[in-house]
């Protein structure tokens, strides 16, 4: 179907649930973003439910991403477990962009551009998936948030209740301020517009949770729901360190929340800030070092200095992208 698998034809899926699965990023782009879709996707089938994946063509990607981390080993994972249909998306072609043309569309965007480069595929995959497997309900991961409004239009479209994602918080997760105060009040106007027509929305965390409770006390507290990441993961039971080992290795896996501009950007006060950053706007200023390995560096510093015979029994090894500013703290470090 679409591109994917032809799972429908399968006897025992026709007794499923179905529900349309909308995932913008999804394997084999191997991003961060993409495990939970993928954990959802292998273990909903084992609850009665059939989840039609809609995701970015992988025709699409080289044009959206300036490296594309693409592993089908990692697809292989779900894909006898769904029905895939791929959406193209008409974005430019990354070098065929300016910076001043980028620079515009982020700045005049509430939701971001996402959803408008794949609409029109979008649509027509949704149509398609609705008339071939009538799904009871229609489900979105985000970021991009740009997409929720796709959702919507479809739930209201088609008369099917709405579940709303939130890998991450919208309103109140920044790694950059707000482009001005505008820009946040009309990201809440949005935000309480979605929350309200959706019929449940999920979290990956409480202080998630507790900020939508917060922001928007006459929305219907029962709607919210908490499902952290990592809820398929085994907690084992832990063990001491063995004081003889000659050698502890400590890995870090993946990148950082942080950069050094982000972070002046955060925390510089309005009047020092040039052009149109003086209108920038930070709902809740954090200062995000701790976000980078900067305290970490720090206790092996001091471990170094204390205790060198224990020090030299520490091995650290970063797996993923190497950033200057992480080269620049080890050496200050």
């Amino acid at each position: 179907y679409a591109g994917g698998n032809k799972l429908s034809k399968n006897p025992l899926l026709r007794k499923m649930i179905n529900i349309v699965f909308i995932a913008y990023e999804f394997p084999p782009l191997r991003f961060g973003g993409v495990f939970r879709s993928l954990g959802f996707v292998k273990y909903l089938p084992d609850y009665g439910i059939n989840p039609i994946v809609i995701t970015l063509s992988q025709e699409s990607y080289s044009n959206l991403y300036p490296e594309v981390p693409i592993d089908h080993q990692f697809e292989k994972e779900v894909l006898d477990k769904s029905n895939i249909a791929e959406a193209v998306s008409s974005y430019g072609k990354l070098e065929e962009r300016s910076k001043w043309k980028d620079f515009l569309e982020i700045y005049f965007s509430i939701h971001g551009s996402e959803a408008k480069y794949w609409r029109v595929d979008f649509e027509q995959k949704l149509a398609d998936t609705i008339s071939n497997f009538s799904p009871k309900a229609i489900y979105i991961t985000v970021p991009p948030f740009s997409n929720i409004k796709l959702a919507l239009k479809g739930s209201k479209r088609y008369s099917i209740p709405l579940i709303i994602d939130f890998r991450d918080a919208w309103s109140q997760w920044r790694t950059v301020p707000f482009g001005s105060r505008l820009h946040y009040w009309m990201t809440l106007y949005f935000e309480r517009v979605y929350l309200n027509r959706a019929t449940a929305v999920i979290t990956t965390s409480e202080q998630t949770l507790s900020d939508f409770l917060r922001l928007y006390p006459r929305i219907n507290g029962s709607k919210f729901h908490y499902i952290p990441n990592g809820y398929d993961g085994e907690l084992k039971t832990w063990t001491p360190l063995v004081p003889s080992k000659s050698i502890f290795s400590i890995g870090y896996v993946g990148s950082f929340y942080y950069a050094p501009e982000a972070r002046d950007q955060m925390l510089t006060p309005w009047w020092k800030k040039t052009g149109h950053r003086m209108l920038q706007y930070v709902p809740q200023k954090q200062d995000w070092l701790y976000r980078s390995p900067f305290f970490f560096f720090k206790t092996l510093a001091y471990l170094k200095k204390e205790y060198p015979f224990f020090a030299k029994r520490i091995k650290v090894q970063f797996v993923g992208r190497i950033y200057p500013w992480l080269r620049e703290m080890i050496e200050e470090f």
